[in-house]
């Protein structure tokens, strides 16, 4: 039932209800005026409430977004994983902490962090021989 249905039969209970009021039947009356109430909360009820996706709406931004969200959150876990292998190699001068907590993983993941910033520490330590490097200079 839509929301124009549940307004249409409203309507057609209270005309219902006052032609049994000019008719002098006060219980009949009474029923549909109350049915028309009931049917006019469930219009309000429905017009509340949002109306469904529609499944064929925006499928390929969706994807985008969910693509978008899982390429940040693979690059925050590589990150992670750089930082637990600089720790075991024994390389000084590293933050306490990894670049992202559990909290940032989860932002990330539910659409609430748009990029990798904050505690990224790059550039520190070559990626691949985990030594120590300077920053180049211009």
């Amino acid at each position: 039932m839509s929301q124009d249905d549940s307004r249409a039969q409203a309507q057609a209970a209270i005309n219902q209800a006052r032609k049994a009021a000019k008719r002098g039947a006060l219980i009949e009356a009474e029923r549909w005026s109350k049915t028309a109430a009931r049917l006019a909360d469930a219009a309000r009820t429905l017009g509340a409430i949002a109306p469904p996706p529609d499944p064929e709406e925006d499928v390929e931004e969706l994807r985008l977004e969910l693509r978008r969200r899982l390429l940040l959150y693979v690059e925050a876990d590589l990150a992670n994983q750089h930082y637990d292998k600089l720790r075991e190699a024994g390389v000084l001068g590293l933050p306490p902490q990894e670049p992202f907590s559990e909290h940032d993983l989860e932002d990330i993941a539910m659409g609430r962090r748009r990029e990798l910033t904050g505690k990224m520490w790059l550039g520190r330590v070559h990626p691949m021989t985990y030594q120590k490097t300077e920053p180049e200079k211009d």
